[in-house]
């Protein structure tokens, strides 16, 4: 029964002879009209799951086109159905199911007897479904690469868009960002996936020590990988190839916990609360969470965009305990995405902003500033870049922190002529900061890093 008052239509499109290939397969089964029960199942399903999660979508009226398709094999293993945010807009979402998913639906409908194949489908269709949910986010990634590709230029614009080919052109910047991307998309659509399907048990047996740790290591994989490289050298196709299919098998097993923990230092008022999400869906006798509690808690994931999701791991107190994440080797990839040379001007910056954010070293942070910029700006400098700052429309939550963030320390430059705001802003304004601001997500962490430390001492 459709309680939400959403409306859903469900088109299955067939162009890849998959009748024909099913009916052959299962031409000893004696079940009459196999292929039409398999379509209407699978129509079934996607309405059933779209009507659970259906407070995730705004729109009242939603179209799902599902496209069914041959095998589709990757090296880490078979495609069992993904979404296509490439063609999806508005309220029609396009999916791609493939062959070995249909041979699990037409298996139920000949022996329903074991409901494994159904319950396994319900979760590959859910996960698919919160990406579609998810699809602000999806394309954001589309749009980095396209605004990537028309700064720095490629061979060819259509490897641009298929990421997963082994000739797809390579640079530093989409690396770093792929990673990322990987984590964040993936941990969402997991961590939906597990809330929302019938499972018993917990579902996670990992530890969060063990989930940062291998965090860690793979980051410590992408650096190493693009160390020595200038932004426009190209990395080798086949080792980014290679890392990417071992980073999206990771994520899937740590993508959810990851997301988890980030979304602590995301929303610090909500993180008790998340913390006990943590705990019960690691515990054996886990108490059954709420369709509002986890509803809230999606939707807390879903707003969190990808700049949020860098600035988060660069700030995670467990990420950047004793054991610290590599910052500087993050910083380093920054300068070589710059296009200097790697060296430790900019890990030591970084580093040593913060420590001037948390200790309230205002001395330090003047003198930092002060000799990388070499001047700060008079009065009516800051007020006119202001002025062009404030009125810049960007949808990057980064910026519109920075924002914020600007406007609270115009007022004590403006006010107080307090030296570090002033600092602060002329860095903020400067066009010779340490990551290009025109970069997607990574061009404005520098910036915020500053401000953010900033309004930290003079709080």
């Amino acid at each position: 029964m459709n309680m939400s008052n959403k409306k859903y239509t469900v088109s299955i499109i067939d162009h890849s002879g998959i009748q024909q290939t099913l009916n052959f397969d299962f031409r000893n089964q004696q079940v009459q009209n196999l292929y039409f029960e398999v379509r209407a199942l699978m129509k079934q399903l996607f309405e059933d799951n779209a009507e659970m999660i259906s407070r995730l979508f705004p729109q009242k009226e939603i179209t799902f086109a599902v496209h069914l398709e041959q095998e589709k094999a990757e090296n880490s293993g078979t495609v069992l159905a993904c979404f296509d945010a490439g063609k999806s807009e508005g309220n029609v979402f396009y999916f791609h199911v493939y062959y070995t998913t249909i041979q699990r639906i037409a298996q139920y409908i000949i022996d329903p007897s074991d409901s494994y194949p159904y319950l396994e489908i319900s979760k590959i269709i859910v996960h698919e479904l919160i990406h579609a949910a998810d699809l602000t986010m999806l394309k954001e990634n589309i749009s980095i690469a396209e605004l990537g590709y028309k700064l720095y230029g490629t061979d060819n614009y259509n490897l641009l868009r298929d990421v997963d080919s082994p000739d797809y052109k390579w640079d530093i910047q989409n690396a770093l960002l792929r990673y990322f991307q990987i984590f964040r998309n993936e941990g969402v659509a997991i961590l939906g996936e597990k809330l929302l399907s019938i499972q018993s048990g917990p579902m996670y047996y990992r530890g969060m020590d063990d989930v940062i740790d291998h965090f860690k290591d793979d980051l410590s994989h992408i650096f190493k990988l693009c160390e020595g490289f200038n932004f426009y050298n190209e990395l080798e196709k086949n080792k980014v190839y290679y890392l990417f299919k071992k980073l999206g098998v990771e994520a899937y097993q740590i993508g959810d916990l990851m997301m988890l923990e980030l979304l602590k230092t995301i929303h610090p008022e909500k993180a008790i609360k998340i913390e006990d999400f943590i705990i019960d869906l690691s515990n054996t006798d886990r108490r059954d969470l709420s369709k509002e509690d986890i509803y809230e808690l999606l939707a807390l994931c879903m707003r969190v965009d990808l700049s949020m999701y860098v600035r988060a791991i660069l700030n995670n107190q467990t990420l950047n305990g004793d054991d610290a994440f590599p910052k500087d080797q993050f910083f380093r990839c920054c300068a070589i995405i710059q296009n200097e040379s790697p060296n430790t001007m900019v890990s030591s910056f970084a580093q040593n902003i913060g420590a001037c954010g948390h200790n309230k070293d205002s001395k330090m942070f003047i003198a930092l500033l002060k000799d990388l910029l070499g001047y700060k700006m008079e009065t009516q400098e800051l007020e006119d870049n202001y002025k062009m700052f404030s009125e810049n429309k960007q949808d990057e939550d980064v910026y519109i922190s920075l924002q914020i963030k600007a406007e609270q320390l115009m007022l004590h430059a403006l006010n107080q002529g307090n030296e570090v705001a002033i600092w602060a802003l002329t860095y903020l304004f400067d066009e010779q900061d340490y990551i290009h601001d025109e970069l997607p997500i990574l061009g404005w962490q520098d910036d915020w890093m500053v401000l953010d430390a900033a309004v930290k001492m003079l709080s």
